[in-house]
């Protein structure tokens, strides 16, 4: 899944169509979604023991983070805190390597990467620095095997070396976690009702979603219908306010071509630093701000849709059972 094509073909005059406007009036996957309650602080605003703690790691675990935390040189150590905090132009840097989607097909595994780094501050920590302390190496080359740089189980080189040398070990290990959501999230089961060429499957991406003890429902959209917003969009808002971000399916409709008028691309919403919504569009690789009406209506292509105009699917957080 990917941006939206600028090769769009003009309208035929039938009034544009949905997939999931289409399954929304057959009453397919037309589901309650219950809101998250915790009264969640911002994650930006937690210290390293508090998003340890967030993330349910063990208390051994959390002291060794804390430790490996507080080691760390400040532009590390800020982009471990908050790996969804924008730089001054708007992209999405961790010391200097640019957070993007690696292909086309490759959009939704990247939000999926991203939030789980926003949930887990170990696995924020092993991303920028290398240091693994929860065992993530193993869990990765279950899946990847020989994706992931020769020598990480220690430490990057020192912070005062080669800035491209450390910007090529992230890439390498966040291409690594993306390859592993993308893999887990699309091989289960004999049936497919989701088509290769669309990406991800919501319900896919609902099943390997993390953010520390919260997992993760899909449910369809119809951004045309005010009740389907209200319930499951809104509970996109509710959580993102609280602190928990969500992923939205974006995708066109059949005024362009039919093969848009369904989820198309990806994007991350979430709460940036409590300061107000924002998505992480992986495509441009970008945080853009957005305001709660502007995700409630339909309408013409948006930037932070990738240039899509419609919210058709969304992976929203379940309350947990603690």
């Amino acid at each position: 899944m990917s941006a939206s094509s600028v090769d769009q073909q003009p309208g035929n005059g039938r009034e544009p169509a949905q997939l999931t406007a289409l399954l929304y009036a057959m009453r397919v996957w037309r589901t309650k979604v219950r809101h998250i309650a915790d009264p969640v602080e911002p994650t930006g605003q937690l210290t390293a023991a508090g998003r340890a703690e967030r993330a349910g790691l063990d208390q051994s675990q959390r002291d060794q983070v804390v430790r490996q935390v507080a080691g760390l040189d400040s532009s590390w150590r800020e982009t471990v805190l908050n790996p969804l905090r924008a730089a001054d132009d708007g992209t999405l840097q961790w010391c200097g390597f640019h957070v993007r989607q690696p292909d086309q097909t490759a959009c939704v595994p990247t939000v999926l990467a991203v939030q789980s780094a926003r949930g887990n501050i170990a696995l924020a920590l092993w991303l920028v620095s290398g240091i693994d302390t929860i065992g993530i190496e193993t869990q990765l080359r279950k899946v990847v095997r020989d994706s992931l740089p020769a020598s990480s189980s220690n430490h990057d080189e020192p912070q005062g070396g080669e800035a491209g040398s450390h910007q090529a070990q992230i890439a390498a290990r966040f291409g690594a976690l993306v390859r592993y959501f993308q893999f887990r999230a699309t091989h289960r089961g004999r049936v497919r009702l989701w088509p290769r060429a669309w990406g991800t499957p919501p319900w896919g991406a609902a099943r390997v979603a993390r953010y520390g003890q919260y997992r993760f429902t899909s449910r369809l959209v119809n951004d045309l219908a005010a009740d389907s917003v209200k319930r499951v969009v809104g509970a996109a808002v509710v959580a993102a306010d609280r602190g928990v971000p969500s992923v939205l399916y974006v995708g066109g409709d059949s005024s362009t071509k039919y093969r848009d008028a369904v989820p198309r691309h990806a994007i991350l919403l979430h709460s940036s630093d409590g300061a107000g919504l924002a998505v992480f569009e992986p495509s441009a690789g970008r945080i853009i701000p957005v305001a709660p009406e502007e995700l409630a209506r339909s309408g013409g292509p948006r930037q932070a849709y990738a240039g899509w105009s419609h919210i058709g699917w969304a992976v929203v957080p379940v309350q947990p059972d603690v």
